[in-house]
């Protein structure tokens, strides 16, 4: 069975088995083996798991047999031995130091050789004491990168993206639902608002009022307590969680119970403040509401930031997914997807999606073996095939580069080519932010853009988004006709939910991408939908849900 190890993923892995061979001390061909490997792997777009199969791979100039092994191993296991064996070796906090961008493998040898560096916290002690200054290579500006580096992995160490939330607390919901005595497990808190970055799980647990403490010494036998706080109606266990994550299970004997703790707990305090008359037995959420004289409000939107969507609307979003028609901005092998065009499809399909627009790299995405204009014609061909042979649309789309001076990255000509176009920046991050947002305004106005890419460029809990004015953005994006992406891969979800109101109000229309490198990374648009039903947004804002045809007048501007 194929595992859906994109590239991106493989080349991760193997710079991380060269930087942790390098701490080792370990051959110096060996490092060079694997960078080399690195290098030589970027520039392929055939699909890895034939050449392996094939035996093709050891063709490649740069890849051995060693290497071969161990591309085979991570392709086939998911891992690599030799990284989990060299992991257990290394000092504990090497991870963590490894993520601070600007330190570098060399430099963080010799700040263990010279100084003793083994963690974050010695790390910040010899910063402290100006040892570091002492050392050759450290200036004043790349130490305070490094301070602005470990106070963000310090600040977000406990904190989960949706995604990591949804899997551990699902995982718990498993456990618990099997003790004897547990009527009912549901997510609720943070998770049931939907908030980006979750800073604590919390689980309501409804258990027979007979047997509430059996199932509470239950609890205990399956997981580890750090904490437990009794009451007669609502009794709370604190789980021990790794990397100091708060983890909460509510236990709860009834029914009444359960409605008024999930409520509590799951509106923002802002929002609850709101209710005066919470004393009476609520047999639903809807009576709360209607007891308070407040009109409903879905989960997701019990925000501050909401308030005025739903003075105008009241009415919940009717996003779903299953559901939407049409899957847009996906990568395949032609880039650095894990996956083929035709694979990507038929998961697609599976999914329920109906036509799809497929959109690998541009040609100066050179680090993500970007297309040049021989391989689009290459793919061009290839579409035109699967069109036939699965019977359903495929466009030829793009994710063109935005460039330094707000032009894509093909010719006019090349660009007239395409059947669908998302402007996306990938590089120079660090422009003023009047130059960003002009850069960004004059690929929206290009009359090949169809949607901006990941507007803002954020990578939650990893980099901020860059200086720019999302509000001219937005007015661009809605004068322009350029649907506005919200990118549901769990690290961006940009957009941000915040900004949906204005846009909506400017008459803007989005477009929910799961920016899929592998056939796994469709769950994601799952997440954007979350994420577009927290902002209040309809059906009739998002193009992936328009039919086929609407689509293709959408995209004839």
């Amino acid at each position: 069975m194929k595992l859906n190890v994109t590239k991106k993923e493989l080349l991760n892995t193997l710079n991380q088995l060269a930087d942790l061979s390098e701490f080792a001390g370990e051959n110096p061909f060996k490092v060079r083996a694997y960078r080399n490997a690195v290098n030589a792997l970027r520039y392929i777009n055939d699909d890895f798991e034939e050449m392996i199969e094939t035996n093709e791979l050891l063709k490649v100039k740069g890849i051995g047999k060693g290497i071969f092994a161990t591309i085979k191993e991570i392709f086939e296991n998911g891992y690599s031995t030799e990284l989990i064996s060299l992991k257990e070796k290394a000092p504990k906090g090497i991870e963590d130091l490894l993520q601070i961008r600007g330190l570098g493998i060399k430099k963080l040898i010799l700040l263990n050789k010279e100084l003793q560096v083994e963690n974050i916290d010695d790390l910040t002690e010899v910063i402290e004491s100006g040892k570091l200054n002492e050392i050759k290579g450290f200036g004043e500006k790349s130490i305070e990168k490094i301070k602005t580096e470990i106070n963000r992995i310090i600040t977000t160490k406990h904190l989960l993206l949706l995604d990591e939330a949804f899997e551990i607390a699902g995982s718990l919901k498993k456990k618990m639902e099997n003790i004897p005595g547990i009527i009912k497990v549901e997510l609720t808190g943070q998770l049931k608002r939907i908030l980006e970055i979750i800073s604590r799980i919390d689980l309501l647990v409804l258990v027979n009022p007979n047997s509430k403490k059996e199932c509470i010494d239950n609890l205990k036998e399956t997981f580890v307590i750090a904490e437990e706080k009794g009451g007669n109606e609502i009794s709370v266990l604190r789980l021990k969680a790794a990397k100091k994550r708060e983890i909460y299970l509510h236990i709860v004997t009834s029914e009444e119970e359960f409605t008024k703790a999930d409520f509590i707990l799951t509106g923002s305090e802002y929002f609850t403040s709101k209710f005066t008359d919470l004393s009476a037995d609520f047999k639903s959420e809807k009576e709360i509401f209607s007891e308070n004289k407040i009109h409903f409000v879905a989960p997701e939107m019990r925000e501050e930031e909401t308030e005025n969507i739903l003075l105008r609307d009241s009415s919940p979003s009717d996003l779903d997914f299953p559901g939407m028609k049409g899957m847009l901005h996906f990568h395949t092998v032609y880039s650095d997807g894990a996956n083929s065009l035709e694979e990507m499809v038929i998961a697609g399909k599976e999914s329920g999606f109906e036509y799809f627009a497929v959109c690998d790299h541009s040609k100066s995405a050179f680090y993500a073996n970007g297309l040049t204009e021989e391989r689009l014609i290459e793919q061009h061909d290839e579409i035109a095939a699967l069109r036939k042979k699965l019977g359903v649309e495929i466009f030829h789309g793009i994710e063109s580069d935005i460039l330094k001076d707000g032009s894509l990255d093909y010719s006019d000509e090349i660009l007239s080519g395409f059947d669908f176009i998302i402007a996306s920046v990938h590089s120079n991050f660090n422009l003023p932010e009047e130059e960003m947002t002009g850069r960004i305004i004059k690929a929206i106005e290009s009359p090949y853009s169809n949607a901006i890419g990941h507007p803002t460029g954020r990578l939650l809990l990893r980099r901020d988004g860059y200086k720019l004015n999302i509000l001219k953005i937005l007015d661009a994006c809605a004068a322009n006709n350029t649907a506005i992406e919200i990118n549901a891969n769990p690290h961006r979800l940009d957009l941000d939910w915040r900004n949906y109101d204005y846009a909506r109000e400017k008459g803007a229309l989005f477009t929910i991408n799961a920016d899929a490198h592998a056939t796994s990374h469709i769950e994601y648009t799952k997440y954007g939908v979350m994420i577009a039903r927290k902002g209040g947004i309809k059906k009739s804002e998002v193009i992936n849900y328009l039919s086929l045809e609407k689509f293709k007048k959408f995209i004839s501007k």
